[in-house]
C-alpha cells in the first residue's frame, strides 16, 4: 500500500471518489458543462454515479483546489470560467467592452412588471426592479453600455405581447435580450420562439426552474423548500406542515423540497403534511396575508383545543401566507417560536419585525448572473442551458430550537 492510497477497509471508497474524479475531469474538458455552468446538485450528481455525497466531495476536492471547479456558498459549485472569461474580455479583437462598430453594447431588458420606480404599488413588483439593478450593476461595471426597456404592462396596464415586446427592443438596437418573466403563467413556447428568432444573445430569467431549450438563470425554489424544512427539522420540530391558502408552480416546487428534506432525514413521508386550499385561486391576485389568515383559522377550527398545534413546524408558502397564519394562530393564544415554529419564503423587510425566520431570495444575484452570461456570449464563450441560484436562510426566533420553547 502506498501513501497515497487507503487501507483495505476504506479502498471501495478511494477507487469510487477516483472513478468519479476522472469522469469529472473528462467532463470539464471536454466542455460537456458550458464555461461557468453550474453542476447539478451534490444529491443528484451522487445517485448519477451511484455513490453517496460525502464519496462525491471527496471526488470533487482537487478540482476545486485546482480551481477548475468553483464553490460559491448559497449558489452553488460552477465550472470556473474566470480565467477564460477574464483573457476574453482583456485580449479579444473581436470584442473590448463594444460592438463591432465601436460604439456601447445596448442591452435590451423585457420584464413582466414596470420598471418605473415611480408605478411600482407592491413590493413583488420591485423584485424585475432588483433584478435589472444587477443586471446594469454587473454589465456596466466590465462593458460600455446603455439600456433600453420594455414592460408587458404599458403604463395603462393593457398588455403587450413578448413578440411584440422583443421586437420593439430589436428596433431599438438591442444587442443583447434579457427577459425577465412574470411569476402568473406566460405561453413561454412564444418566449423561447421568440428569442430564437432575435438573432442576439439571449437570456430569460424566472422565479422557479423551467425545462426549456434557452438560457435561463432561476431561483431554485424546490431547494428553498429543502432548506427551510431542513432548518426546523433541525431545531428540533419532527412534525412538519407545509402550509398554503393557493396552488402554483413555485409552491408545488417549495413542498417537493421540504419533501425532499423529509426523505433524506429518513423520516417516514406523513412526517410532512401539506395543506393548500383553493386550487384556483391565483396569488399573484389576492391578498395573501387575508387569504392566509382565513384559510388558518379554517384549518385551526378543527385542531383538538387541548393539544394546540403540538410544537408543530409550519413552512409557510410565503412570508405573507406566514403572516397570516400567525395571526389566526395568536387568535388562540399560540405564538410562534413558543407553542410552534415556522419558517416563510422571500424576507420581505416587515419580516424581521416579525420575528419570522425567512428564505432571503437571490433576485440581485439573478440579474449578475444573466450579465454574466451575456457577457460570455459578447465575448464568444457558450452559454449555460440553466443556472439556478439558491436562497439564504434568515434565522429568528419564530424558529427557534423545541428545547428553548417556553413549556405550558
Amino acid at each position: 500500500m502506498t501513501a497515497e492510497e487507503p487501507a483495505d477497509d476504506l479502498r471501495p471508497y478511494w477507487t469510487a471518489a477516483k472513478r468519479v474524479e476522472q469522469d469529472l475531469r473528462k467532463r470539464v474538458a471536454s466542455g460537456a458543462w458550458g464555461a461557468g455552468a453550474i453542476l447539478p446538485g451534490r444529491r443528484q450528481m451522487a445517485a448519477e454515479y451511484g455513490i453517496d455525497v460525502n464519496t462525491l466531495q471527496r471526488a470533487m476536492k482537487p478540482l476545486i483546489a485546482e480551481k477548475l471547479l468553483r464553490v460559491d456558498i448559497g449558489r452553488g459549485t460552477f465550472i470556473d470560467a474566470k480565467p477564460h472569461h477574464e483573457s476574453r474580455i482583456e485580449s479579444s479583437k473581436a470584442w473590448k467592452g463594444k460592438t463591432s462598430t465601436g460604439r456601447p453594447v445596448t442591452l435590451g431588458i423585457l420584464s413582466g412588471q414596470t420598471l418605473d420606480a415611480m408605478d411600482i404599488k407592491h413590493d413583488t413588483d420591485v423584485w424585475d426592479y432588483i433584478i435589472v439593478h444587477g443586471i446594469e450593476s454587473e454589465f456596466s461595471a466590465h462593458v460600455d453600455m446603455h439600456s433600453r426597456y420594455c414592460s408587458l404592462l404599458s403604463t395603462g396596464q393593457a398588455s403587450i405581447s413578448i413578440d411584440n415586446g422583443i421586437s420593439s427592443l430589436l428596433e431599438a438596437g438591442a444587442d443583447v435580450l434579457a427577459v425577465i418573466l412574470p411569476q402568473e403563467p406566460i405561453d413561454t413556447e412564444a418566449v423561447v420562439d421568440a428569442l430564437r428568432n432575435s438573432g442576439v444573445p439571449s437570456v430569460l430569467l424566472s422565479f422557479h426552474a423551467l425545462s426549456l431549450p434557452i438560457s435561463q438563470v432561476s431561483y431554485d425554489s424546490r431547494f428553498a423548500g429543502h432548506q427551510a424544512a431542513q432548518h426546523l427539522l433541525r431545531q428540533g420540530y419532527r412534525d412538519l406542515l407545509f402550509f398554503s391558502p393557493f396552488r402554483a408552480a413555485w409552491v408545488l416546487d417549495r413542498i417537493a423540497g421540504a419533501g425532499d428534506a423529509v426523505h433524506l432525514e429518513g423520516m417516514t413521508a406523513d412526517s410532512l403534511s401539506i395543506s393548500t386550499r383553493d386550487e384556483t385561486l391565483d396569488p399573484a391576485r389576492c391578498d395573501q396575508e387575508t387569504v392566509a389568515l382565513k384559510a388558518a383559522a379554517h384549518w385551526m377550527h378543527d385542531l383538538p383545543v387541548a393539544a394546540g398545534l403540538g410544537r408543530m413546524g409550519v413552512i409557510a408558502a410565503n412570508d405573507y401566507v406566514a403572516a397570516g397564519f400567525m395571526r389566526a394562530a395568536s387568535g388562540h393564544g399560540w405564538e410562534a417560536g413558543i407553542d410552534y415554529g415556522i419558517v416563510g419564503f422571500d424576507d420581505r423587510p416587515w419580516a424581521r419585525a416579525l420575528g419570522l425566520t425567512s428564505l432571503h431570495p437571490p433576485i440581485e444575484g439573478m440579474g449578475r448572473e444573466a450579465a454574466r452570461l451575456l457577457m460570455n456570449a459578447l465575448a464568444g464563450e457558450p452559454m449555460p442551458m440553466q443556472v439556478c441560484l439558491r436562497s439564504h436562510l434568515i434565522p429568528r426566533k419564530s424558529s427557534r430550537p423545541v428545547a428553548l420553547s417556553k413549556k405550558r
